[in-house]
């Protein structure tokens, strides 16, 4: 399905080829985010969002008609790779005169490698946003991702993590852009502190609840938080696979009664929950650079954070936030406890993390250094 249709023989145009994946993740939220950055780029980016033939993507194409973006693809198709597809991809390279195919993950990268060989001067570059390797079948993909990106012209990679192991694996002309935020629109600055006399302390998991974000392990921390503190409410924000076991789990453990569960919320929503909470806590045993750790330092709340993949980047342990290992759920609730105990500890890195992301991870400077990457390739022979 084509949603509009503009005119940019002008521009140098860019496609991006994503594989919808429930209703949009974080990496959807960075290509929404560089979209309404490059309005007046040279670069034209055409959104391609590859979906199942029955999947609806309303929630992504809302988004971007939102975002004012005219030039837009959905592509049904029924196999992993999918001739139908790439025929029908091949149309729009070949109609927008394409000279760049950015891909986002490893069904979009094989594609793209694919693509390249029946547009042989297109420039061919993925973000690697991070693998997921939790069926035999996803392992395989990810064994042929991982060899395809060797004959790309550029590999983003969104963490020093992701880039180590990109190079253990033998992938080159590497460019590290991590995940960014735009600061004017999340912001502290344009919320009202929490009043004092708030009676309760708020913590919340914003995110898709699968099981490599550790939705079980927020209910186990929670639990012995309660020990301590049981006037402490927990908010989460999200759906996914795993939202009906998380809520008998809540049941079971018999804290339900402080859990409040809000489904998936829209930007505004996400915004005035961050508003309320005191902490934020991520869960996680596999992560890029998290837009949720992102979001919630730019708008002044505390972060409490498993150490994976690229988290450390941004959470600085005793100075933007507080680490534990993975499935520590003590760690992670004595971190939090502490926090309720020590305001001063907790402005502290408030202060810390919102100062941080203002600096090295806004969406002003990824665009700027994105555009480089496009330039750069494009004059490469």
């Amino acid at each position: 399905m084509q949603h509009g249709y503009q005119d940019a023989a002008a521009m140098t145009n860019v496609l991006y080829l994503r594989q919808a994946s429930d209703g949009g993740g974080g990496a959807d939220t960075v290509i929404f985010n560089t979209l309404a950055a490059m309005k007046d780029s040279k670069f034209n980016i055409i959104p391609v969002y590859l979906r199942k033939h029955h999947e609806s993507i309303s929630t992504i194409s809302a988004r971007l008609s939102e975002l004012g973006v005219r030039n837009f693809y959905e592509v049904p198709g029924k196999l992993p790779i999918d001739p139908i597809q790439l025929t029908r991809i091949a149309w729009i390279i070949k109609s927008h005169n394409v000279e760049i195919i950015h891909c986002h993950e490893y069904k979009s990268d094989i594609l793209g490698f694919l693509l390249r060989r029946m547009f042989p001067r297109v420039k061919l570059l993925s973000t690697v946003h991070g693998w997921i390797e939790t069926r035999a079948r996803s392992k395989y993909y990810v064994k042929a991702d991982r060899e395809v990106l060797k004959r790309f012209d550029a590999v983003i990679v969104v963490s020093l993590d992701i880039m180590h192991t990109c190079q253990d694996k033998g992938i080159k002309r590497l460019h590290l852009l991590q995940n960014c935020v735009d600061t004017h629109r999340w912001s502290a600055d344009k919320y009202k502190e929490r009043a004092d006399t708030a009676t309760s302390f708020k913590v919340g998991f914003v995110g898709r609840l699968s099981s490599e974000k550790g939705p079980f392990d927020f209910v186990y921390a929670a639990s012995k938080v309660l020990a301590e503190y049981s006037d402490t409410e927990f908010y989460v924000a999200g759906t996914g696979t795993e939202l009906h076991r998380m809520k008998t789990l809540a049941i079971e453990s018999g804290v339900i009664n402080r859990f409040h569960f809000l489904g998936h919320l829209e930007e505004q929503q996400v915004k005035d929950l961050y508003q309320q909470l005191d902490v934020v806590m991520l869960t996680s045993y596999t992560e890029g650079i998290p837009l949720t750790v992102l979001e919630a330092c730019a708008m002044g709340v505390a972060v409490v954070a498993t150490d994976v993949g690229g988290v450390s980047e941004v959470i600085k342990h005793g100075f933007s936030g507080l680490l534990a290992k993975a499935g520590d759920v003590q760690t992670l609730a004595r971190h939090v406890i502490s926090l309720r105990r020590n305001r001063n500890l907790m402005d502290s890195l408030k202060d810390n993390g919102m100062d941080l992301v203002q600096k090295q991870f806004s969406l002003q400077n990824y665009t700027t250094n994105l555009e480089n990457i496009y330039e750069g390739i494009l004059n490469r022979r």
